[in-house]
């Protein structure tokens, strides 16, 4: 993610593919984020190459027509040169680190696919954080909208390089970016009850298998400790889960395997 000191007039774009529930016939999914250099680009990379989810990802050279802050990264002040593949990476850890081609965006030069996304096809949905920036696709407004609901802060849609909305989230959310600055373990960062953004759920999701997956539920698959589950009537182990209400994930606490209620 862009640091609040980026100052450059170019930035390193990683499109990651993820199996949605870490099955091989899941639809597969893509997360963008933007970085300031191409080795904090392939660092992002080899924290999610070992999850289940995990499919492939590209790294994008993007250069701009002037040097700019995250500030200017956040407005849209700016206007894209040209941009070029420098390193993709698949599933097994076969990784590619020769430059593609340099596609230029003066008409012509451009590639066909690029140019649809760039021009009308793809509504981008950004998180502007202090110190974050980072963006997810949709294929409509109405579902960019929805997913834009989901983040605390300023949220910026746009489509192609066209801001089309923008909204300003207040829900008190736990965010991936402020517990990363908080230096707090997660024990200590969050309650029982808070709400969480899904940039928590799936790093607990990926830095080990879950041993819960569902689309309302999902359990850390490390073992957080052991308790007397009065419901079998054996010793049985707790795991961090979340739950999703009402389109929001909940930080529940230790619980038993799919169970939601807090073992203290």
């Amino acid at each position: 993610m862009l640091s609040k000191n980026f100052k450059s007039n170019k930035y390193y774009e990683v499109t990651r593919y993820w199996l949605k529930y870490g099955n091989e016939e899941d639809a597969l999914e893509n997360t963008i984020t933007v970085w300031d250099s191409l080795e904090k680009a392939k660092a992002y990379i080899e924290r999610y190459n070992k999850g289940l989810k995990f499919e492939s990802a590209t790294v994008e050279e993007i250069i701009v027509n002037k040097v700019i802050t995250m500030e200017d990264y956040k407005k849209n002040n700016f206007e894209i040169v040209s941009y070029q593949e420098v390193y993709s990476e698949d599933y097994d850890g076969n990784y590619d680190e020769t430059p593609g081609k340099i596609y230029y965006l003066n008409g012509e030069k451009i590639s066909d696919i690029k140019k649809e996304i760039i021009k009308e096809e793809v509504y981008k949905i950004f998180q502007v954080n202090e110190g974050t920036a980072w963006c997810i696709e949709a294929n409509t407004l109405a579902e960019a909208k929805e997913i834009a609901k989901k983040y605390k802060g300023h949220i910026v849609i746009k489509k192609g390089l066209k801001i089309v909305a923008e909204f300003n989230n207040i829900d008190d959310v736990k965010t991936m970016n402020n517990w990363r600055t908080s230096d707090l373990e997660f024990k200590d960062f969050a309650k029982v009850g808070d709400i969480v953004d899904e940039g928590i759920v799936n790093w607990f999701a990926e830095c080990v298998p879950p041993i819960t997956y569902n689309s309302d539920l999902i359990q850390c698959g490390e073992v957080y400790g052991h308790r007397d589950n009065p419901r079998t009537g054996r010793f049985e182990g707790t795991y961090i889960t979340f739950a999703k209400v009402d389109d929001k994930w909940i930080y529940k606490g230790h619980c038993f395997f799919g169970e939601q209620k807090n073992i203290a």
